[in-house]
C-alpha cells in the first residue's frame, strides 16, 4: 500500500520504485490516499510505459520454485484505446514494446477485451482467458498462487479461481519482482490510466 504518498528520485517507500519511458507519467496520493496512478504516455505518438516494482536486487522478490503468492488491487481508470496493463510477478519490468514477456506470472489487459492470465518462461507464454472484462473505475482484487515447487499457477480475481496454468513456467531460481505496468502501445497522443491500491507477494516455501 502506497500510504506514504511520497516520491523522491524515483523511489517510493520500503524499496518500491517507479520507472518511466518516453512521456509516460506516474502520480501517487494526489487522487486517493495510498493509490498510485500509472499513465503510459501523455504526449507524442509512439509507445511508452510506466511501472512500479521493488527495484533491482532480490530483497522482497520471489522465486518461482518457492511457490510464491501475489496480491494486488487494481482498476482501469480511463481508456483511449491504446493501453495495455500487466500486473504480477516479473523477471524485469523494463521490457520493450511490442512485448516479449520476461519470465513471470501476469494478469494482462487491453481495452475492450477480457483480462488474460499468463505464465511465461521468458521465451514462450501461455495465456488463458479469465472471462472478465473490467469495468472502468472499478477495483479488482488479483491473486496468483504458485504450487508444486513452481509447477502450477492459479489465478484468482475477486476471490474466484479464473485460470490454472501448468505450462511455460519460469525456471526455479528466477528472480520475480512484484509490480504493475501500464503501456501506451501506439496511436494518438491521448492515453488512459490505471490505478494500483496495493501490491505485495511472498514465497511460501523455504530454499
Amino acid at each position: 500500500d502506497f500510504n506514504a504518498n511520497t516520491i523522491a528520485a524515483n523511489k517510493l517507500e520500503r524499496g518500491w520504485e517507479y520507472v518511466l519511458s518516453g512521456s509516460a507519467a506516474f502520480t501517487i496520493g494526489s487522487l486517493v490516499n495510498g493509490q498510485a496512478e500509472l499513465q503510459g504516455a501523455v504526449s507524442g505518438s509512439g509507445g511508452a510505459y510506466a511501472y512500479a516494482d521493488l527495484g533491482a536486487g532480490t530483497v522482497g522478490c520471489q522465486d518461482a520454485a518457492r511457490d510464491p503468492e501475489f496480491y494486488c488491487r487494481w482498476a482501469m481508470q480511463t481508456e483511449a484505446g491504446f493501453e495495455r496493463t500487466y500486473i504480477g510477478l516479473c523477471n524485469g519490468w523494463s521490457f520493450g514494446i511490442p512485448v516479449t514477456l520476461p519470465a513471470g506470472f501476469y494478469f494482462d489487459h487491453v481495452p475492450g477485451s477480457n483480462i488474460q492470465a499468463i505464465a511465461s518462461d521468458g521465451v514462450t507464454s501461455t495465456p488463458k482467458d479469465t472471462g472478465i472484462n473490467p469495468v472502468l473505475g472499478t477495483f479488482y482484487r488479483f491473486r496468483i498462487i504458485v504450487s508444486g515447487g513452481g509447477l502450477v499457477a492459479r489465478f484468482y480475481i475477486n476471490g474466484s479461481l479464473v485460470s490454472t496454468i501448468d505450462a511455460t513456467m519460469p525456471a526455479g531460481g528466477t528472480v520475480l519482482q512484484p509490480g504493475a505496468r501500464h503501456d501506451r502501445t501506439t496511436g494518438a497522443p491521448a492515453t488512459g490510466t490505471s490505478r494500483v491500491d496495493y501490491i505485495f507477494g511472498w514465497d511460501t516455501r523455504t530454499p
